[in-house]
């Protein structure tokens, strides 16, 4: 390989997955040989932190450097807005072969897709069946070696828990172990590394014989998110009676002077009336779909010395923020900034290029700063000499949208089905008025100030 190369990146997310589930972070957490191991080949972060504690927000913020309130993605449904200066455009523009093999959860524009030389999606319930605007199958550059089949079966348990998937549920279950999505992921990428170690490029021209252009590939598991669902050989790893719950502050939440914000979501993912042993249960299978993502790490860690890849590729591990896993006696995640969530454990690792190894470095750093890290350690493109906005595109983000209604004739039930808490009061001498925010974007009709 030439000394000049550009170095391969694989970039690898976990969903929901938080820092003190790991041993090497917390007493509380669990082993994790794999990436211990690349701690060990790298920088481990003691104080990684996401910039917002739900999924869409914070992938946006990771894969641009900007936070939600610069892009306008604040929530799960507000997906990449069109025109955003991103890390597959940017490694395109680089010449690097592309690939995202897992959840997406943050790219739906066409143009943005189109960035991708290689995509397969699978999420919690499963395969994709399309993309975000319904138009094209998400697969493309590559096939699944996993039969399709296998890996719908070994999701059929989990799907049918997409209605039930709230604080405190889950199932241990004994589907083929290939199918599950911590499996099938780290088979694919293996397939992927081997075609890019011999120069496929994925535009169906084939092989060249050696790698010739360097890749940029993000692996994101869909776990340890809920639906909680594990396979037996997994949780028999992670015994509930083996596992330290993480200590309560009883009446956490009758305290006057508690955020009103925080008491509404104690009451969506409490685990109130649950006993000491289901939690147990509930949190033991968390850190067991914990332990399968580190296995799959694993792999992929092998595979990359294997090809003799390792030392020329920027390794980095991350999550898109945490979750409760027991603390404040809740499960689950929510719109509040609690350290459980947004916590997240922050690893970097480069043998080839001068990145420290075995160091922990206990400064506060974000997620969001991790692609012109990346940039910055290739040595070949300053994140600041990108500008931020398209041509023409406005530089001012809209204002957060609400729904406002007057004398309460557009409030209905349907619209306050996932409206949570107190409204707030108002001084005024006009008739009555209500304004309410979601967060989820459910309610009604949007508004934008």
């Amino acid at each position: 390989m030439a000394s000049n190369q550009l170095p391969n990146v694989v970039f690898i997310i976990a969903d929901q997955m938080k820092w003190s589930a790991l041993r090497m972070y917390s007493n509380i957490g669990i082993e994790t040989p794999a990436l211990e191991r690349l701690a060990h080949e790298g920088v481990r972060f003691e104080n990684g932190i996401t910039p917002h504690p739900l999924c869409v927000p914070a992938r946006v913020s990771m894969m641009t450097s900007r936070f939600a309130h610069s892009t306008g993605a604040r929530r799960n449904e507000t997906l990449m807005p069109p025109g955003e200066l991103h890390a597959f455009r940017i490694w395109k523009d680089l010449g690097y072969t592309t690939g995202l093999i897992g959840k997406n959860h943050c790219f739906i524009q066409r143009s943005d897709l189109e960035t991708l030389d290689v995509r397969l999606e699978i999420s919690h319930g499963g395969l994709s069946k399309d993309d975000y605007l319904g138009e094209d199958p998400s697969v493309q550059g590559m096939e699944w070696v996993t039969p399709v089949e296998v890996i719908e079966e070994s999701h059929s348990s989990r799907s049918n828990m997409r209605g039930g998937s709230g604080a405190g549920n889950y199932i241990v279950s004994d589907h083929h172990l290939d199918g599950y999505s911590s499996s099938a992921i780290p088979t694919q990428v293996e397939s992927f590394l081997e075609r890019a170690a011999n120069g496929d490029t994925f535009d169906g021209n084939g092989e060249t014989g050696g790698q010739e252009k360097p890749f940029a590939i993000q692996v994101s598991f869909p776990d340890p998110h809920a639906p909680n669902e594990v396979p037996r050989k997994y949780a028999e790893m992670i015994p509930p009676d083996s596992i330290s719950l993480p200590p309560l502050r009883k009446g956490e939440f009758e305290d006057p002077k508690a955020p009103e914000r925080n008491k509404v979501v104690y009451e969506m993912l409490n685990l109130e009336g649950k006993s000491e042993d289901e939690v147990r249960n509930i949190v033991a299978t968390y850190l067991a779909m914990t332990r399968f993502v580190d296995d799959g790490i694993g792999r992929i860690l092998d595979k990359l010395d294997e090809l003799g890849l390792r030392e020329n590729t920027i390794v980095v591990f991350t999550a898109d923020h945490g979750d409760f896993a027991g603390e404040h006696n809740m499960f689950g995640k929510g719109g509040v900034y609690y350290d459980s969530l947004v916590r997240v454990p922050y690893i970097v690792s480069w043998p080839d290029g001068g990145v420290l190894q075995s160091a922990v470095n206990d400064s506060p750093v974000s997620t969001i700063d991790l692609l012109p890290t990346i940039l910055h350690l290739s040595g070949v493109a300053d994140f600041n000499s990108y500008p931020l906005d398209e041509p023409g595109q406005e530089t001012s983000s809209p204002g957060p949208r609400v729904l406002i209604d007057t004398n309460s004739e557009l409030i209905t039930s349907e619209s306050l089905r996932r409206l949570q808490g107190k409204l707030l009061p108002t001084v005024t001498d006009s008739s009555e008025r209500i304004a309410a925010f979601s967060e989820y974007g459910t309610g009604g009709p949007d508004f934008t100030l």
